[in-house]
């Protein structure tokens, strides 16, 4: 079985079906082997994938956001980047847009050395693709 350790839950693969869940630290299967892919917990809450439609549940393996995202990243300050009909945009954890999907590409929200929270995105200029810093509002705060 393969497996690797996350806040106290175990993410596991069952070797018969392929799917993955999430065991605790005695190995009792918490969350049950239903997914086809998994990401780690992150702020209380693990994207998971279903017929190639992405959503989120919680450490005790309720759905708690739809499973309606081609792709999505993992909560950091509050929010996930994730992508609807092949734009990025961002979400809170009640599943409610923050930053609609405008993007081409949507970096996590990370802290800077200022402590600003900030986002390096992308999105078409013209002919060339263009990658701005945004803040948790969405404003552009920088052009790189």
């Amino acid at each position: 079985m393969n497996s690797f350790d996350m806040n106290n839950l175990t993410l596991f693969q069952d070797p018969s079906t392929y799917q993955f869940g999430f065991k605790d630290e005695e190995g009792n299967v918490v969350i049950d082997a239903v997914y086809d892919s998994c990401m780690e917990f992150s702020e209380g809450l693990a994207a998971c994938s279903v017929n190639g439609k992405w959503g989120f549940i919680d450490e005790r393996g309720k759905r708690v956001i739809a499973f309606d995202y081609f792709r999505v990243g993992s909560f950091k300050h509050g929010v996930a980047a994730i992508n609807r009909n092949n734009s990025w945009g961002y979400i809170n954890k009640e599943g409610k847009y923050v930053i609609k999907p405008v993007f081409s590409l949507a970096n996590d929200f990370i802290k800077d050395r200022d402590g600003n929270i900030n986002a390096i995105v992308a999105k078409p200029d013209g002919c060339e693709m263009r990658e701005y810093v945004i803040d948790a509002d969405g404003k552009v705060v920088d052009k790189l």
